[in-house]
């Protein structure tokens, strides 16, 4: 069962890094005066499509991965749902849920695995 979990969060980082990347080079065409912010959105949106999609193959970049890119989501989701012309904000929603469950099992790993190197109490002395 956890196996089965884990392979499913990787797939989930994978995925997802590759659909956020994608987003940069799929944006509308900017006022003039927007342009330079348009293309920082694009850039952000290729470095959080790549740490993810790299995490899915390097543990150790897999958690600060994850929080750099709900960071991310979650604002841009806040701000396009507020404004209610970005329909894209309920995809965005829908890879941030992805994300806090890949972290969820990422983060539940990471705590038995300390458990199991004797880091953290196997159960709580009081």
């Amino acid at each position: 069962m956890n196996d089965l979990l884990h392979r499913a969060a990787v797939a989930l980082l994978f995925i997802g890094g590759l659909l956020t990347a994608a987003q940069a080079f799929f944006s509308f065409d900017p006022t003039p005066a927007a342009w330079s912010v348009v293309r920082h959105h694009q850039f952000m949106l290729a470095l959080v499509g790549a740490a993810l999609a790299l995490s899915a193959f390097i543990p150790a970049m897999r958690l600060p991965a994850i929080g750099f890119a709900l960071l991310a989501q979650a604002g841009f989701v806040v701000i396009s749902l507020a404004d209610g012309s970005i329909p894209s904000g309920w995809a965005e929603a829908g890879l941030l849920a992805a994300l806090l469950l890949a972290g969820g099992v990422f983060l539940r790993e990471a705590r038995q695995e300390a458990r199991w190197d004797r880091m953290l109490p196997l159960r709580s002395e009081g």
